[in-house]
């Protein structure tokens, strides 16, 4: 028994960093505040890019939908294609239609790039067979960081501006679940900060 403590202590520590790491690789930034509480019963999310795009606001409407489920909002979402492909506008109508909604998420891309980091080389490495000939490697010191951006508005039945921020995902690979979970938290967060999509306030007589 003694022997599963230190697993179970490198269990721990590997979720440990592995959360902490997620919160620094996503920054939601808020260009468009809002002051004026706001109380929503239905969102609409809606996405749109290629299909690398779709994979991640898919899994991020997941994310954001599963939060919000806990201060009792319904949310829907819905793909609208690939702008070069299809019309946006005309598969948003449709949208709207099919779900009727209180205020509308829209989540696009705007921009996805490949940063380089470098760090002091590792190596040797050998390859090869005993006896036989030996290749030597190194590891160059390059790492290939992934930086996505994404823009968030947010609108009323009537086409009001409510809120409007951008979302950085910066990640060594796509992003995973961790991170996807971690903007759905994030974006609670900046919601109930800008005092939107609250559950309806109670009141009680005095």
């Amino acid at each position: 028994m003694m022997r599963a403590i230190p697993v179970l202590y490198a269990i721990s520590a590997i979720c440990f960093l592995s959360c902490t790491a997620s919160k620094k690789n996503v920054l939601l930034v808020t260009s468009h505040p809002n002051d004026a509480q706001k109380t929503y019963h239905t969102l609409l999310i809606t996405g749109e890019g290629d299909v690398a795009a779709r994979y991640d606001i898919e899994n991020m409407a997941m994310a954001i939908r599963s939060r919000l489920r806990k201060v009792n909002m319904h949310c829907n979402f819905a793909f609208l294609g690939d702008p070069r492909k299809v019309d946006i506008n005309a598969n948003l109508k449709k949208a709207i239609t099919a779900h009727p909604y209180d205020a509308l998420l829209r989540i696009t891309p705007q921009d996805a790039r490949l940063k380089k980091l470098y760090r002091l080389p590792t190596g040797p490495y050998y390859t090869g067979t005993p006896g036989g000939n030996s290749t030597v490697h190194f590891d160059d010191g390059v790492i290939h960081r992934l930086v996505l951006e994404f823009g968030m508005v947010l609108t009323e039945a009537e086409g009001q501006v409510v809120w409007a921020g951008t979302l950085l995902t910066n990640t060594q690979g796509p992003p995973t679940q961790v991170i996807h979970t971690t903007i759905g938290k994030r974006l609670a967060a900046v919601f109930k900060d800008n005092q939107l999509l609250l559950p309806p306030l109670v009141t009680s007589a005095h």
